[in-house]
């Protein structure tokens, strides 16, 4: 990853991930008196939606979307329009565009002439935020 850093100016480096947001039906237990069965209406199903962020960390600069499902058509709706706003700022040179592994993001949906995608290696520690192993790892002060 550091040879990736030393070809390509800040503005031009830019992280992206997802967030899926929405609403699933909950079967648990409701509050009722003891003895009594609680009537509750449910509708059975998830309705979901995908934040895709692209932000650059050296500049904040961002791009974001809500879009109705995570798969390449999506993924590829906004790469297209990533590739538009930096084509009308006029910024010439190859940008940088660095994600996870997920099945949607796929190298074919980028103009390398614009955009050179880089998937992100699986499992490692090194590149999380906050310096621990792994999401699980209970966080440590620094004293």
């Amino acid at each position: 990853m550091k040879y990736l850093r030393k070809s390509y100016a800040d503005e031009l480096i830019f992280f992206h991930d997802e967030l899926r947001a929405g609403t699933h039906t909950e079967l648990s237990r409701k509050w009722a008196p003891i003895g009594h069965r609680p009537i509750a209406p449910v509708k059975i199903g998830y309705e979901n939606t995908y934040l895709y962020l692209t932000i650059c960390p050296f500049t904040g600069e961002g791009f974001g979307a809500f879009l109705p499902r995570l798969n390449s058509k999506c993924f590829a709706w906004f790469v297209a329009k990533i590739q538009q706003e930096l084509t009308e700022k006029g910024l010439s040179q190859k940008a940088l565009f660095i994600a996870d592994g997920a099945t949607a993001h796929k190298e074919e949906l980028f103009d390398k002439q614009k955009i050179v995608f880089e998937k992100l290696p699986t499992a490692c520690p090194e590149l999380n935020g906050n310096g621990q192993p792994s999401c699980g790892a209970p966080v440590q002060e620094n004293t």
